[in-house]
């Protein structure tokens, strides 16, 4: 039965899938997850409350995660991420200045 829906990291994804899948399947799942994970639990954690903490209104908390996920480094990665809304050079910048500190 599915309680809650949240938009997970591949880092929390990860630390999730340990204690419910077999031994074998965590192994092809860790596997794949770490063609894409570029963060820690930890580091994502810690960049995802920074993202929060910026309260950015057009930001969903989908988009928060593709940025944990991938680290954008430059402007054009960050528009990338938001489709459906613009975000102003204020805004981009903001993102900009915490995710430098993880890359």
């Amino acid at each position: 039965m599915i309680h809650e829906t949240k938009p997970l990291t591949i880092a929390e994804t990860e630390e999730l899938l340990k204690g419910s899948t077999t031994e074998e399947e965590h192994q092809d799942l860790k596997a794949f997850l770490k063609k894409f994970k570029t963060l820690s639990l930890k580091e994502a954690k810690e960049l995802r409350e920074e993202l929060e903490k910026l309260e950015l209104i057009k930001a969903k908390p989908e988009d928060l995660v593709k940025i944990v996920d991938l680290v954008p480094a430059d402007e054009g990665s960050v528009n990338k991420i938001f489709t459906e809304v613009g975000l102003d050079k204020d805004e981009i910048n903001k993102i900009l200045t915490i995710t430098k500190k993880y890359i």
